[in-house]
C-alpha cells in the first residue's frame, strides 16, 4: 500500500511538472491570482480584528524604549550616580567639592520582620480502629 502511494505521488508530480512547463503563462497567472486572493483575505481579516478591538490596522512597531522608560533609567542608573559622587563636571573641569551638612544624620533603623505566632496543636491524634 505504501509503495503504491509513492508511485501515485511520483506520477502526479511528474504530470504537474509537465503541465507547468507546457503552459507556464497560465501557471504564473494562477499563482498571481492566488497571492492576490490571500492578500485580500488577510487585509479583510486585519480590518475586522482592528474594528473589533479598536486598534489600527497596522500597529506601530516599537523601535526602542519610551520616553518614560529612558527617564526612569536615568534616575536609577548607577553610572550616573558614580559621576555625581566623584564630582566631575561633564566638560572635564576640576572636581567640585561637596558641601557637607553641619548636622550628621544618624543611621536609619529598619523595622524587624512582621512575624505572627499561630497557636494550636501541631498534629491531630490518630484514631485507632477497634476490632
Amino acid at each position: 500500500m505504501n509503495n503504491r502511494m509513492k508511485t501515485i505521488f511520483v506520477v502526479l508530480l511528474a504530470l504537474a511538472a509537465i503541465g507547468i512547463f507546457s503552459n507556464i503563462g497560465s501557471f504564473f497567472s494562477m499563482v498571481g491570482k492566488a497571492v492576490i486572493a490571500i492578500a485580500a483575505i488577510y487585509f479583510i481579516y486585519r480590518l475586522v480584528i482592528a474594528k473589533r478591538y479598536g486598534t489600527s490596522i497596522f500597529p506601530k512597531r516599537k523601535d526602542g524604549p519610551t520616553r518614560a522608560q529612558i527617564k526612569k533609567a536615568q534616575r536609577t542608573s548607577s553610572a550616573n550616580k558614580q559621576e555625581q559622587k566623584r564630582g566631575f563636571k561633564p566638560n572635564g573641569a576640576k572636581p567640585v567639592a561637596k558641601a557637607k551638612s553641619p548636622l550628621k544624620k544618624g543611621a536609619k533603623r529598619r523595622s524587624g520582620p512582621q512575624l505572627t505566632v499561630i497557636e494550636g496543636k501541631g498534629a491531630k491524634p490518630k484514631r485507632k480502629k477497634k476490632a
